[in-house]
């Protein structure tokens, strides 16, 4: 499960911020109607929309898909760049 995705729809959404903010101080257990993953414990808070709004916009997919560090982008960068400078070196007549 998407952590902040509490209606299980595979993405964090308005769905899972609508839960947060209208149930807003309410004690769990029992989780509010919608409420399916992450069930909260004790008052719905500000940790719940912290992990709604730190993950906005993720979904099921791109969970799935690899994502490059940041050190790997870096590295293809300047590997582009090597073989870009020596591509202008060739033979000279």
């Amino acid at each position: 499960a998407l952590v902040g995705d509490y209606d299980d729809s595979g993405q964090v959404a308005q769905g899972d911020l609508d839960l947060v903010l209208l149930n807003w101080g309410a004690n769990s257990p029992p989780p509010p109607a919608g409420w399916i993953n992450d069930q909260p414990e004790g008052q719905i808070s500000q940790d719940e929309l912290d992990s709604v709004l730190l993950n906005w916009g993720d979904s099921a997919a791109s969970a799935a898909g690899a994502v490059p560090e940041p050190g790997s982008l870096l590295a293809i960068a300047l590997a582009t760049c090597c073989l870009a400078s020596g591509a202008g070196r060739g033979r000279r007549i």
